[in-house]
């Protein structure tokens, strides 16, 4: 039921944009285990739940770009690991 009731939220606020607005995504990584609920993501006051997995989600422009900036933000720390590893202290450069 509560998965009706966060599908039907996202349907809501998905109408307040016109057509020209949303743009359709790419299924989010998906497994039965840690990556399993939906993703959050937060603009101007409203919640959107993203379900993973999913093809064909279409969602404000403005959601797709928090979704493309937090993929870049995490493929830039994952190399900022992998230049750093043995390093004992990465707060002296």
């Amino acid at each position: 039921m509560a998965k009706k009731n966060e599908d039907a939220v996202m349907e809501e606020q998905v109408e307040k944009y016109s057509k020209e607005d949303l743009v359709e995504i790419p299924p989010l990584f998906y497994d039965k285990e840690r990556y399993s609920a939906p993703v959050a993501v937060l603009l101007n006051g409203y919640k959107y739940l993203i379900p993973r997995g999913k093809a064909g989600i279409k969602v404000p422009r403005a959601v797709k770009e928090i979704l493309d900036n937090s993929e870049y933000q995490k493929q830039m720390a994952t190399e900022y690991i992998k230049e750093h590893e043995g390093v004992k202290n990465l707060g002296e450069f």
